[in-house]
């Protein structure tokens, strides 16, 4: 970005990441939804969390079983778990 180093750019990335992993869709969590294809071509596990949300904290596990994504969670919430939808790109 050219903008060394300045908070906000730092802030920025941190964003982006957490929106790979986690964001928010009305009264709804969307997981996943951000991954990169390439990540997910590798097969390694990889981990989120604890990331704040208006509902609580969660945290996001991709582990993979027999070459497919499997993706948990678990959440911190202030009261019950929202509704929760898991997309990972295809």
């Amino acid at each position: 970005m050219g903008d060394g180093q300045h908070v906000w750019a730092a802030s920025e990335w941190v964003m982006m990441i957490r929106n790979c992993f986690v964001r928010e869709d009305g009264d709804r969590l969307i997981l996943c939804s951000g991954i990169p294809p390439a990540w997910l071509k590798m097969k390694a596990p990889m981990s989120f969390g604890w990331a704040p949300t208006p509902f609580g904290d969660i945290m996001i596990t991709i582990t993979f079983e027999k070459d497919k994504p499997n993706v948990a969670w678990r959440g911190k919430w202030f009261s019950e778990e929202p509704p929760i939808e898991v997309r990972l790109p295809k």
